[in-house]
């Protein structure tokens, strides 16, 4: 549970550096232009890593027999909690 929790925050990481990444403005010092999209090319790569690592985790997770037989009890559970509403 603790993999999905991460890869779903890592997937946030990674659209808020995208969305940063195009609203940021041009600016006219080519130092300080220089230095911004250093940063944000330095958290981009950041997120992206940390985006692969957590999807490797839950696709390790996914492959488990212990995953895929507690996968198929929620399923069915949850059949029979709408089977019982109806």
């Amino acid at each position: 549970m603790q993999a999905l929790i991460a890869a779903e925050k890592a997937d946030d990481k990674m659209n808020d550096v995208r969305e940063t990444f195009r609203t940021t403005t041009t600016m006219v010092d080519y130092r300080a232009n220089v230095r911004e999209a250093s940063r944000l090319e330095a958290a981009r790569r950041n997120a992206l890593n940390n985006l692969t690592i957590s999807m490797h985790e839950v696709n390790d997770l996914e492959a488990k027999p212990k995953y895929q037989e507690t996968l198929r009890y929620l399923r069915k559970r949850e059949f029979h909690l709408a089977l019982d509403r109806v």
